[in-house]
């Protein structure tokens, strides 16, 4: 498997981090901190390159909230980086992470996927029910409770290094990973 480099030269490029702050402000621009960054965002593309290119980058802590969600008024605990810089950061990695990680994953893989939601698996599996009705006589809907915080973040990181090369790269996943 062919591995990724020079991502790192990518994510510090102004373009890449001013396209990061849009992103991380969408549904957010009503806030009084987002609007202080997009009002002056030369300043913060500038900040958030000096961080990145220099490696002083470092996440500050998360805060945490709980949701309730669906119907069943299900309950869970989220861990909420902060819009500037982490938010930033995040997105700035995703826009040149994403492709990479997109070229290897299995065509039904839906969660956490733009477009590859609940939706996109149900239609998935109705298809296979319609077109093979006599070999598919079982299907498996599942949820792994608590999948996030009981990921083992060294297997992580080297699954993450067969894909990726870029060994600032990977270094700053190691910081953002630790600090959750």
């Amino acid at each position: 498997m062919k591995r990724t480099g020079h991502l790192y030269e990518k994510i510090c490029d102004k373009q890449n981090i001013r396209t990061a702050i849009y992103k991380a402000a969408k549904g957010k621009r009503h806030r009084t901190d987002v609007q202080k960054i997009l009002r002056n965002i030369d300043k913060y593309v500038d900040h958030i390159h000096h961080l990145l290119t220099n490696q002083i980058y470092r996440p500050a802590d998360y805060s945490e909230g709980v949701v309730t969600e669906g119907s069943k008024n299900k309950e869970r605990k989220i861990f909420k980086p902060h819009f500037y810089p982490d938010q930033i950061v995040h997105w700035a990695i995703m826009l040149q992470l994403a492709p990479v990680l997109r070229k290897g994953m299995y065509g039904i893989t839906c969660g956490s996927v733009p477009g590859r939601g609940v939706h996109y698996g149900k239609k998935y599996m109705e298809r296979w029910l319609i077109a093979d009705r006599k070999n598919t006589k079982y299907y498996l809907k599942m949820d792994i409770s608590k999948f996030y915080p009981s990921v083992d973040l060294p297997t992580l990181e080297k699954k993450l290094a067969t894909k990726i090369k870029d060994k600032k790269l990977l270094r700053l996943i190691h910081i953002i990973l630790e600090k959750g």
